[in-house]
């Protein structure tokens, strides 16, 4: 039996490699005498991919009326109307051929060009009518104006104008002068309003907070667009496993439209557990504790606890929604003990932290903040213990078309907090701190990131300035090549002490050589310094592997410095490029 099997065998394959190669033929149909425009719109209005090389001949002529209606509309649809075509279906070697050649004849131009509403101006559908190509002395254009008049609908209903309709909708073809008028009047209507809304909320969260989280009342314009902002930010507080916001447009009176919205709770109590690894700080463990309805009134606990080898840090978070906006408002209270051990320094410290979070509708988040920390920290021989009450500010943005895997976008960082010896604080200083990363394609899979952090710092004595307040540099996410915070200036007897300014920055090109996975190359330079006028700057250059994960991409990188003999180093990270 299988000497049998054996002996069929290349007969087997002889047939399936014959199967494959008929499955690959293809007529082969040429179009002569036309723009690429036309040409591709003859291609998909033709109905004959159907046929495939065994159709005989015979069959092949008698679809040439079917060609030649199919051709005649493809070419009326971008303003030819006096066409000449000349069809021929010819046998090929494996597959029969179909020939058209076309003189398309002059184009019918635009005379008049009328398109208005019925009623006074309005923003959105004077946008949608002055962005349209429409105009007198362009050519004739059956989809533009289809698009147009689908463009009005469409926006209609986007925003509320439910009862609107064309009035006039006209398009007159004059074939004796070989020009097309267009007569076009749109009756928006009135604009229906939001009516009642009906809230299920199952959750535990109570109704005049829940009713608070609504940025849409009674009585608002109605639009689509909001409905999906409302949705997408009631998701994004955390607070509900399901939400549903549907119109009742079957119901809708006096003009207006009544919502139902249902919320599902998420679970009131929520545990979390991660591991991960980074080159600077070795293994990681984190586990978190999170109850996200600490009161009624979507107060919120949470609590966390990270530790690696050189970190171990403790937080305790509250967070209270506040004002008439709840989701983009609140006050955070905590308090964390972080104890940190790298080959630099030694430092153990306790904070407590106040701090009113306000995010605008353009995706700024501002922290205005009051913090108190204890430092008691060793740096190589010298050991001290600060005590600072910190008052500050800070702004960030995120944006990207993939916060996860963008291929263009940005993120910015700034800050500027200070604290003087007047209140509590054992010194006076202030400091700013910028730090923006930049992400954009070029080519097909390639990408461009850049990155900058910079600090500065303005104190009379540097040596008063605690050490979680120095800069440093070195590491994963500052210069690889080098360790954890190992750079910077040094004491007399040459041991980093960390520096009151920092500039470093990164530049690196990728490219996607297979799904998910990409290669870099990159460079990276900078250091913490003192003075302007004695930098020590320092470089390193490397290649990296990527691989793209669902929570971000994974990066195995190998750095060589430029400035000191410190060989090649390995730096593994995780996370999103932003």
């Amino acid at each position: 039996m299988k000497s049998n099997l054996f002996s069929r065998l290349p007969a087997l394959v002889l047939a399936l490699f014959s199967v494959f190669a008929q499955s690959q033929e293809a007529p082969l149909i040429t179009i002569t005498g036309v723009d690429d425009e036309l040409r591709n719109n003859i291609l998909n209005h033709l109905r004959i991919g159907g046929e495939n090389c065994d159709t005989d001949m015979g069959r092949l002529l008698r679809l040439q009326n079917q060609v030649r209606g199919n051709t005649e509309r493809a070419a009326n649809a971008l303003g030819y109307y006096k066409s000449s075509i000349a069809i021929n279906f010819s046998p090929g070697e494996s597959c029969w051929m179909l020939n058209i050649d076309i003189n398309p004849g002059e184009a019918v131009m635009l005379d008049t060009v009328n398109i208005a509403l019925d009623d006074q101006p309005i923003a959105v559908f004077n946008e949608v009518i002055d962005t349209s190509p429409l105009a007198s002395g362009q050519q004739l254009n059956h989809g533009l104006y289809e698009r147009l008049k689908n463009n009005l609908s469409a926006t209609a209903v986007e925003n509320g104008y439910f009862a609107a309709r064309f009035v006039r909708s006209e398009l007159n073809i004059d074939l004796v002068s070989n020009t097309a008028d267009i007569d076009l009047l749109f009756a928006p209507g009135p604009r229906y309003l939001i009516g009642n809304i009906q809230m299920n909320n199952s959750s535990i969260l109570s109704d005049e907070f829940v009713a608070n989280l609504f940025q849409i009342n009674t009585g608002d314009a109605y639009s689509n667009t909001e409905l999906v902002r409302l949705r997408n930010n009631l998701d994004q507080s955390q607070y509900f496993s399901q939400v549903s916001i549907n119109p009742q447009l079957s119901q809708a009176q006096n003009q207006s439209v009544p919502l139902l919205v249902s919320l599902a709770p998420r679970p009131r109590h929520a545990y979390s557990a991660g591991i991960g690894f980074t080159t600077d700080t070795g293994p990681r463990v984190r586990l978190g504790y999170e109850n996200r309805y600490q009161t009624r009134n979507g107060h919120r606990l949470d609590t966390e606890i990270s530790l690696s080898k050189v970190r171990l840090q403790q937080n305790v978070n509250y967070m209270m929604p506040i004002g008439r906006n709840p989701l983009r408002e609140s006050m955070l209270y905590s308090a964390g003990v972080i104890n940190e051990d790298n080959d630099t320094f030694e430092s153990k410290r306790v904070e407590l932290e106040a701090a009113y979070r306000n995010e605008s509708t353009g995706g700024w988040l501002r922290n205005t903040f009051v913090n108190y920390q204890r430092d008691s920290y060793a740096i190589n021989l010298d050991r001290d213990i600060s005590h600072l009450a910190i008052l500050g500010f800070n702004l960030s943005k995120t944006q990207a078309d993939d916060l996860i895997n963008p291929s263009r976008g940005w993120n910015l960082f700034t800050e500027i907090s200070g604290a003087t010896d007047a209140v509590i604080s054992d010194t006076n200083f202030i400091q700013t701190i910028v730090n923006g990363k930049t992400v954009n394609s070029f080519g097909s899979r390639s990408r461009l990131l850049l990155r900058f952090d910079s600090g500065f710092t303005w104190i009379d004595d540097k040596e008063e300035l605690p050490v979680s307040l120095r800069f440093l540099g070195g590491g994963d996410q500052s210069l690889r090549g080098y360790k954890y915070r190992s750079l910077g200036p040094t004491d007399d007897n040459g041991l980093v002490v960390g520096g009151k300014h920092m500039l470093t920055g990164s530049v690196e090109v990728d490219y996607e050589f297979r799904p998910r996975w990409r290669m870099a190359l990159f460079t990276d330079a900078g250091n913490a310094f003192n003075e302007f006028d004695d930098v020590d700057w320092k470089q390193s250059v490397g290649v990296g592997i990527r691989w793209l994960s669902p929570i971000g991409p994974l990066r195995f990188d190998l750095a060589h410095t430029l400035n000191d003999d410190e060989g090649f180093r390995i730096h593994i990270t995780m996370g999103p490029d932003l």
